[in-house]
């Protein structure tokens, strides 16, 4: 290897350099001008390098890039930056390492959408949740995929951010702002968590904007009213509606009305959910809320109803009692025909209607026994660490099943419905309350519950 005087490297000495025909092999030129700085020349290329020491006593030598394609203006500003790093102890290879690898995280960091995060949150806690939650995350991202927030990096969303997005849907409508807020909070919630980032702009939002409340629905079908029996009676009609989608819908919302079940699980029932010997039916805890499964007594009325249902649906493909006009798929529409009961009844009733009727009837019947309207309800206990999880399947139908036929009796004969088989209401009502006061029962009841085996 070779090494010249020490030239002052420019344009027109590598020109010379590149053109001359005896080029010799490996020569290097330390420029005259800036210290450590200089080219190496070799047959097939001219680069540019900087050689000092780096904190230890060997000098350490890095190449600055290739003539022509870097000028020497380039080389000589770059071998600036380069040899202050190596001053300092730095290796410059090191430090473009660490600078390209932080480009490429901020990149990431920017393609890392808050639409990406939410769709992440979603499926990750899917697998535990029941159908109603995923049914509403699904229907969040769509409302969320039409606002600015979707598609912003996750680590700008500021408190601004969601004030311009969020409060526009609560003008809009109340309840649906509120469930756009809860899961979006829920979202940046997850992936703060593994970036350790403390705050949150959504609670932060709320706390700030206060946004209106969803006054809680209490409406209920008024049985015992005039409105509420002609509701029932032109349900009673649709019932043998010769259109397929009305019939079944009708059925089914007489069911609710009889079971007090949650909308989903009560559309999820299948044939093989019901015991006819021991008249009993379940709702599976796939699909109830609290995932337990839920068992309740059939009752008469209640047995014909299912058992006409099951002859109307046919060979239909699929499993379920309310079975969908379309193939393989279980009832999920029903506001149609809940349009025509508004229609003939003026009362605007909703499924869940149905179901805090159900509660609010079973109090009374009761006598407000709360450990047979929890239980109905497959509610929590009343300490909320006592559960019907807790009860013998035959017990707490058996517990059960007085109050239901109470309420089928008179909703039979609310209804228009004649019914010689069962006893007068009022006379099965004063043995069920009877029975609910008898403190020997309500003790069984309460070991029942927390799991006790006396």
């Amino acid at each position: 290897m070779n090494t010249e005087a020490r030239p002052t490297i420019t344009r027109a000495f590598l020109e010379k350099l590149d053109t001359a025909s005896d080029r010799q092999a490996d020569a290097i030129y330390r420029d005259a001008k800036q210290k450590n700085f200089g080219v190496r020349v070799s047959p097939g290329a001219i680069s540019f390098f900087v050689q000092r020491k780096m904190g230890g006593s060997t000098s350490v030598k890095r190449t600055l890039g290739s003539y022509p394609a870097m000028t020497v203006e380039e080389a000589r500003k770059k071998a600036a930056v380069w040899l202050g790093w190596m001053a300092e102890g730095i290796d410059p290879l090191l430090r473009i390492k660490q600078q390209q690898a932080a480009t490429l995280a901020a990149q990431e960091k920017s393609r890392r959408t808050f639409g990406k995060v939410f769709l992440d949150y979603a499926s990750i806690k899917a697998s535990s949740s029941a159908a109603l939650t995923i049914r509403d995350r699904e229907k969040t991202a769509q409302k969320l995929q039409a606002l600015k927030l979707w598609h912003m990096p996750f680590d700008e969303i500021k408190i601004e951010t969601v004030e311009r997005d969020l409060a526009p849907q609560f003008e809009k409508h109340l309840a649906t702002g509120w469930r756009i807020y809860r899961y979006s909070r829920a979202a940046y919630a997850f992936e703060a968590e593994k970036l350790q980032i403390s705050g949150n702009p959504f609670s932060l939002w709320r706390k700030w904007k206060r946004p209106q409340l969803v006054q809680r629905r209490e409406e209920i079908l008024p049985t015992g009213e005039a409105a509420g029996q002609a509701w029932l009676k032109a349900l009673m009609k649709l019932r043998d509606d010769p259109r397929f989608s009305v019939s079944v819908t009708a059925d089914y919302l007489l069911c609710l009305l009889l079971w007090g079940g949650r909308k989903t699980e009560t559309q999820k029932l299948t044939t093989s959910d019901i015991d006819f010997k021991n008249a009993v039916a379940v709702f599976r805890g796939r699909n109830t809320k609290n995932k337990r499964d839920h068992f309740f007594p059939l009752t008469p009325w209640a047995v014909e109803i299912v058992k006409a249902r099951i002859e109307k649906n046919g060979d239909r493909e699929g499993d379920w009692v309310f079975a969908s006009r379309v193939a393989g798929k279980s009832l999920v529409d029903v506001r149609n025909v809940l349009g025509m009961l508004a229609k003939e009844s003026g009362l605007t009733i909703r499924p869940h209607d149905l179901r805090r009727t159900f509660a609010s009837e079973l109090v009374g019947d009761t006598g407000s026994n709360l450990f047979l309207v929890k239980s109905a309800m497959n509610h929590a206990g009343i300490n909320q660490d006592v559960t019907v999880g807790y009860f013998a399947i035959k017990a707490k139908v058996d517990a059960l099943r007085p109050a239901y036929e109470v309420r089928e009796a008179r909703l039979k004969r609310l209804s228009g419905q004649s019914d010689p088989e069962v006893a007068e209401p009022d006379k099965l009502l004063s043995d069920v309350q009877a029975a609910a006061n008898n403190p020997l029962l309500k003790e069984k009841l309460l070991a029942l519950l927390q799991g006790s085996s006396t």
